[in-house]
């Protein structure tokens, strides 16, 4: 692990504050991996089969955001397809667009925030005909 202090220096006196934190070697039996870890903190999990890594991602309950990082976008982007979670980065995170939909899948998030779901999250449908 590196990080995961408290920073120090002016102002770091007052609040909760975390220095970036990586772990490494990441194995599904622990912690950071089976609970939902809301900071600046990223888990580092050694791989050789897509297949396998996909596996591990999706076998969390949790599935608010996801990024993929790659040098071969095809692949970056196949993976990013079978990704079970509410928003994908590639290559990338914390950009994003104000007119796309967000939420989690599984036990991450409650509903959908922005875009056209949360407007119809506001509306109340009926069939529209009247029937005399």
């Amino acid at each position: 692990m590196i990080g995961g202090k408290r920073p120090t220096g002016p102002g770091f006196e007052k609040g909760y504050w975390y220095e970036p934190t990586v772990f490494a070697d990441v194995t599904q039996s622990m912690r950071i991996v089976q609970e939902e870890v809301f900071g600046p903190v990223l888990s580092v999990f050694p791989w050789s089969d897509e297949d396998e890594v996909l596996a591990m991602a999706n076998a969390t309950e949790f599935g608010l955001t996801g990024v993929v990082w790659s040098r071969d976008i095809s692949q970056a982007l196949r993976v990013a397809k079978r990704l079970e979670t509410g928003y994908i980065w590639v290559n990338g995170s914390t950009a994003n667009t104000k007119a796309l939909t967000f939420g989690g899948y599984k036990n991450s998030g409650i509903g959908r925030e922005r875009g056209l779901q949360e407007l119809y999250s506001y509306t109340e449908s009926n069939s529209g005909q009247i029937y005399i």
